[in-house]
């Protein structure tokens, strides 16, 4: 099975992706700001559902599935997701910060692209029971604070956190994956 294949028999997916040597990007609004809007775009245009969600200075951990639960599908927009956004940190890097770019992205091993922005794969975990549902969204939510980045979870902006403990909106519109079942 490749790293970007959806396992049969879950709906659900604990996904994690990680920028190559783990460059700190995304403390930077410019490129956390792609991030955010590819998202919101993959879920107003590709039937991207959000469960919970962390985007961390050099990664982003999401709960998410389909709102059709089709798996295809996910699995492709996750694809055109990583894509894309690859496509457009690569040109905002070219015209910002060029020499990060060349040191830090640059693909040596690599025949189709000169630079590798993701990490390889996106590692989907299918999420088979409330219990691994459950321990993967304390991670995602425990993530900032374990990296000490806040001393609380619901303070860290760029997390569902704050959504599932107060109700409040957050940068990214959450989908509980219990709504599906109650169609």
């Amino acid at each position: 099975m490749s790293p970007l294949s959806l396992y049969d028999g879950a709906s659900i997916y604990f996904v994690t992706m990680s920028l190559n040597n783990h460059i700190p990007l995304f403390r930077r609004a410019v490129y956390r700001d792609i991030i955010i809007n590819s998202l919101l775009y993959c879920i107003n245009h590709k039937a991207l559902r959000m469960f919970a969600y962390v985007i961390m200075p050099s990664h982003l951990h999401m709960i998410v599935f389909d709102a059709e639960l089709n798996n295809e599908r996910l699995h492709q927009t996750m694809g055109h997701f990583r894509s894309y956004t690859a496509h457009k940190l690569t040109k905002e890097l070219e015209v910002f910060n060029p020499v990060l770019l060349e040191k830090k992205f640059t693909a040596e091993k690599e025949i189709d692209r000169k630079y590798r922005i993701w990490a390889s794969g996106y590692h989907p975990i299918g999420l088979t029971s409330n219990e691994f549902i459950s321990q993967k969204f304390a991670y995602i939510h425990n993530n900032p604070a374990n990296a000490g980045l806040v001393s609380d979870p619901v303070q860290y902006p760029y997390s569902s956190a704050l959504f599932w403990e107060t109700g409040k909106k957050g940068i990214l519109p959450i989908h509980d994956y219990l709504d599906l079942e109650a169609r």
